[in-house]
């Protein structure tokens, strides 16, 4: 099984800058492809760094499950390397267009969750540990860095909205229902929830390269967004962890 031609392109236009991967260098790479998926792939391909990614996504020859390995992996490394250059704008050209590469970041996202289902049980945790490893980080910022911290919750939050099989809005109304037990008023309230949360973080400046959105300029207002995302976040996860919904059964 391969990736169709659009979901290359996606990949390529977060992760190939230009035979670039994100910061790692050759032994970086190296040592990130090996331990990912049991090979050196810049050794095996012969190419740069990101030339020889993209041949390892297209090789008909490899695995599906070692392709949303990697990809899970690169997403991950995707994260630690936001927060690293997250003042870089001029040096990191990555870090300029992050913007642009949004899109395709979140169509990354639906490529792990329509495979997820081919995946064998210790391949499919690996996306949760992704959604755990977030909170996680937001925990740890709040509050003394309300902005990492916020930018962490939101993104444990896109996560979420993606742990059910099909697009994000099949599996947000999936999860809504699970959570509900089929209450319709339960389910209005979340559903307003979900559509609230999304719209304010497509209207205000969420992430600090955003420029061109709303400016939230008030500490405590970070920390009221922050503590609403969290809290509709560990709603979530006591029913995808414990299978927990809302009249505890």
């Amino acid at each position: 099984m391969n990736f169709t031609p659009t979901e290359l392109i996606y990949i390529q236009n977060v992760f190939n800058d230009g035979g670039y991967v994100l910061d790692f260098n050759d032994a970086t790479f190296s040592r990130f492809t090996i331990k990912t998926v049991g090979i050196d792939i810049q050794k095996k391909y012969k190419l740069s760094k990101g030339k020889s990614m993209m041949s390892f996504f297209e090789d008909a020859d490899v695995q599906i499950e070692d392709k949303i390995h990697l990809l899970i992996a690169l997403l991950e490394s995707y994260e630690a390397y936001k927060v690293k250059h997250m003042y870089d704008y001029k040096v990191n050209p990555n870090i300029a267009v992050e913007k642009i590469k949004k899109s395709s970041l979140e169509q990354c996202e639906q490529i792990i969750q329509k495979y997820s289902g081919i995946l064998s049980v210790d391949s499919s945790e690996i996306i949760e540990e992704g959604l755990s490893e977030l909170i996680e980080k937001a925990n740890y910022y709040y509050p003394k860095d309300i902005q990492i911290a916020l930018e962490k919750a939101w993104d444990a939050f896109e996560r979420i909205k993606t742990m059910f099989k099909g697009d994000k809005k099949t599996s947000i109304e999936t999860l809504i229902q699970k959570i509900s037990n089929d209450e319709t008023k339960h389910i209005k309230l979340l559903n307003d929830e979900f559509l609230e949360l999304t719209s304010i973080g497509n209207n205000f400046r969420i992430r600090h390269f955003e420029t061109d959105k709303i400016e939230i300029v008030s500490g405590d207002f970070k920390r009221y967004l922050f503590n609403r995302c969290m809290s509709l976040i560990k709603l979530s996860l006591n029913y995808i962890e414990n299978g927990t919904n809302i009249k505890g059964k």
